[in-house]
């Protein structure tokens, strides 16, 4: 909270609230001294990009592939010499999967990231960030507007299932672990087992919390 107040003079409550939805009104005290109330979406994207984890929120776990995960979220410490991808030219970054995780992503909903360890992957979550918005597209629809902001292409999308639907999921906001989440972990909390991570599946509160408290260095979500 103090790092908030020294980045904006903007002071919010000390102890966070239950999360109810993301359209929630948080209360906060303005520079001049005046109390004001914003949503919670709004907070986030004016103090981009932080992420409000608090206690109740929804929460998915969600598998890439290293061969993606590396251009789509730049989530590497180390520094490739290959071009960019387009993906990191955009804000709002596009994650496909098949069309049955669309209820997975509702607007306001936490993704972490699970990079597989298929292609020598780190097997462990190493991002996390905030659906905008999501949505379903077919394959033979799909447009410049879809992928541009993904890390696939028309030849791609096969390589993410045979659904010839995919689900585009929207987000923002990308934070970075700094300890990526091992899968040692996860099975240790009960969100680990290969069947778990095969595709996009909810977590509980209490998961969420012990990844966020093991990710972070300082211990802070």
């Amino acid at each position: 909270m103090d790092d908030i107040f020294l980045a904006s003079r903007v002071r919010i409550p000390d102890v966070p609230p239950r999360y109810r939805n993301v359209d929630q009104q948080i209360r906060l005290v303005r520079p001049d001294g005046n109390v004001g109330h914003i949503s919670l979406m709004a907070l986030e994207t004016l103090l981009s990009p932080a992420l409000f984890c608090l206690s109740g929120r929804p929460a998915v776990v969600t598998p890439v592939r290293r061969v993606f995960a590396e251009h789509l979220l730049a989530h590497s410490p180390q520094k490739s010499l290959l071009p960019h991808a387009r993906a990191k030219l955009y804000k709002e970054r596009h994650y496909l999967s098949n069309a049955n995780t669309l209820k997975r992503f509702k607007r306001g909903n936490l993704i972490l990231f699970y990079e597989s360890e298929r292609d020598r992957g780190q097997g462990a979550i190493v991002a996390i960030a905030r659906v905008q918005h999501a949505y379903l597209k077919s394959m033979e629809a799909m447009e410049n507007a879809d992928l541009d902001p993904s890390v696939l292409d028309l030849a791609g999308l096969e390589a993410i299932g045979r659904s010839t639907v995919k689900t585009v999921a929207a987000f923002d906001n990308i934070v970075y672990f700094d300890h990526p989440v091992s899968r040692s972990t996860l099975l240790r909390l009960g969100c680990g087992s290969p069947n778990d991570l095969l595709t996009t599946r909810a977590i509980d509160d209490t998961q969420l919390q012990e990844i966020l408290q093991e990710g972070f260095a300082d211990g802070t979500s």
